[in-house]
């Protein structure tokens, strides 16, 4: 039987991607939302004992975070462990840079994503980065996470029952059709 874990470190930030873990969890994911400076064992033997890891949290091109700690985030999850943790299992990382994360580290079976601009900090980070990305105010980050979180809900309804992986192929064609459908609402609902 393949054992599918989601990993949700607790942080306010993210906050917004609760419907998402509880709808996996409703589906059979066996799942930790907790503290992970407090629960790192815990975390990792979830990790350990699964075929395929679902990550919602923060990243960046060489590490997976934890739960923050005094305004600082922790690190989960990078050289020092990736190889006993996440080699050899199917990888959807829900995380800035998660796809470079996944890159570097030649994880062989990931779905993983760029920057993320679900928070107002995130859209600086772009901006300082990237002087053409737009300046997006808190209304738009919202309907941005919550199209997300709703997307990925359906994606996931699709293959979850069927106990089945998506191929990355299968992924991007599936999530491209969604958030075509979801972008062409938001359109005519502001029409």
């Amino acid at each position: 039987m393949n054992k599918t874990v989601c990993i949700y470190p607790k942080d306010e930030s993210t906050d917004f991607l609760s419907p998402l873990y509880d709808f996996l969890c409703e589906k059979g994911c066996e799942g930790l939302h907790k503290d992970t400076t407090e629960n790192t064992d815990e975390a990792y033997a979830l990790i350990k004992e699964a075929d395929s890891i679902i990550f919602l949290g923060h990243g960046a091109s060489d590490t997976l975070y934890g739960s923050p700690q005094d305004g600082e985030f922790t690190v989960l999850i990078n050289e020092t462990n990736i190889q006993e943790l996440l080699y050899g299992k199917r990888c959807f990382i829900l995380a800035c840079n998660s796809y470079e994360f996944c890159e570097n580290y030649n994880l062989t079976s990931f779905i993983g994503f760029g920057n993320m601009p679900t928070g107002i900090v995130d859209v600086k980070i772009a901006m300082e980065a990237d002087t053409t990305f737009p300046s997006l105010e808190k209304e738009d980050i919202d309907t941005y996470d919550a199209a997300l979180v709703s997307l990925l809900i359906r994606a996931f309804n699709e293959y979850l029952p069927t106990g089945n992986w998506p191929s990355v192929s299968n992924w991007e064609r599936l999530t491209f059709s969604r958030s075509s459908a979801s972008i062409k609402s938001l359109l005519n609902s502001t029409a």
